[in-house]
């Protein structure tokens, strides 16, 4: 039997009156959507400047060798992609499988084929880049293995409900990530062909025996839960690249495939963080600048 998930709990009220407003606004046409994102993104830059402050630092330690100007048309079209992913991931509700798979090309499924001819399970990373959920999404109508999507929980359960009923619209498994081994151990035991994705760049709450890294000029703590699990169970590791090719359609394609037995966990990391920083680097904009990513400092660990 597939693992079954914990589903997150909504309020009455939520799912009476919130819900099947957030849905109906999802069955508009990408058009819609679209200019509502322009509206979002208006109020979210000039009117609440929301998290302007994080972005404008984090773009200046990220890129000290850009200039102002170069900067401030990374914020402005990062602004302008957070109010699409924003409309994007509502759409995610009821979006067709068609239109999604038009939307989200993957350029070379053929690798977790043939994972799944040899019943043999994988570990997917990927970065808040491009449209993470949208490529988490997608990836259920390319392979037959189940999809895992470890997800790390919102403090509002309502939005936490939301996230799961998008994220499992088709044959995903939304985990949450304190559910991630007892995940990947069920289906292990088994016997399952399962791809466990997990977002590479999450930003530890607890410093303890997170991995340091070299980060867009700044050492950078990551966790290391993807190399834990590949080690563990014995998995290969795919770094998944997203590019955006225009508003509202993206590739995603896998670059690196990681032997987890004759690499360290250290050496796992460090490969999936490179690819991370070129894959940000080759779309500035498309990453989640307004995260509070260098908050923790090494430092941080013995004060």
């Amino acid at each position: 039997m597939p693992y079954q998930s914990d589903i997150p709990k909504a309020s009455v009220m939520f799912m009476r009156v919130a819900y099947p407003i957030f849905y109906g606004i999802s069955c508009l046409p990408c058009s819609v959507l679209y200019a509502l994102s322009d509206f979002v993104s208006l109020l979210l830059y000039r009117v609440f400047k929301y998290r302007l402050k994080v972005v404008r630092s984090n773009l200046d330690s990220a890129f000290p060798e850009k200039s102002t100007s170069e900067k401030r048309q990374i914020e402005r079209d990062y602004y302008k992609h957070l109010g699409d992913i924003f409309v994007e991931i509502i759409k995610g509700l009821s979006i067709s499988e068609r239109e999604l798979k038009k939307r989200v090309v993957y350029e070379n499924p053929e690798i977790l084929h043939e994972y799944n001819k040899n019943n043999q399970a994988c570990v997917v990373v990927l970065t808040h880049s491009g449209n993470w959920e949208w490529a988490a999404l997608a990836s259920q109508l390319y392979v037959d293995q189940i999809v895992l999507i470890v997800y790390k929980s919102l403090s509002n359960p309502n939005f936490n409900y939301l996230m799961y009923r998008m994220r499992s619209r088709f044959k995903g498994t939304p985990v949450n990530m304190n559910e991630t081994v007892r995940a990947v151990s069920t289906l292990t035991a088994q016997r399952e062909a399962f791809i466990a994705a997990l977002i590479g760049d999450q930003s530890p709450a607890n410093l303890n025996g997170v991995h340091w890294e070299p980060f867009f000029n700044q050492e950078t703590p990551f966790l290391n839960g993807p190399a834990k699990i590949a080690k563990k169970y014995k998995l290969p590791v795919l770094y998944l690249t997203q590019h955006q090719i225009k508003r509202g359609y993206y590739t995603a394609k896998f670059t690196d495939t990681l032997d987890s037995e004759s690499m360290s966990s250290e050496e796992i990391m460090s490969v999936c963080i490179r690819n991370m920083q070129q894959e940000i680097q080759n779309q500035p904009h498309t990453w989640l600048w307004s995260h509070r990513r260098w908050k923790h400092k090494k430092s941080d660990i013995n004060s």
